[in-house]
């Protein structure tokens, strides 16, 4: 299963970052694809989509999976650095 960019009709300094999908391994990108489907069904609130994706990627720290782009975007995440939250999954930034 691939995942791939979709259409972006708003470019954050996040989807931008997220832009090199080929730096991601693919248990980090389903994951990121799975929070941004529940995100766009509106089954998931912006706050638990970021607490979901930092859980997901601390478990995938954990079992030593995660890639050095992996680091980088808990580490943004844990901080905060983006301050328009979420917004970007409202677009489809990555797609199933």
């Amino acid at each position: 299963m691939v995942v791939k960019m979709a259409k972006k009709t708003k470019k954050t300094s996040l989807s931008s970052f997220l832009s090199e999908e080929k730096d991601l391994n693919s248990q980090e990108r389903n994951l990121i694809a799975n929070v941004i489907e529940n995100m766009n069904n509106h089954t998931l609130p912006e706050q638990k989509a970021i607490n979901l994706l930092i859980a997901g990627l601390r478990k995938l720290s954990l079992e030593q999976s995660l890639s050095k782009q992996g680091y980088a975007l808990l580490e943004k995440l844990q901080r905060g650095d983006w301050s328009n939250g979420l917004q970007w999954l409202a677009f489809s930034g990555l797609s199933m």
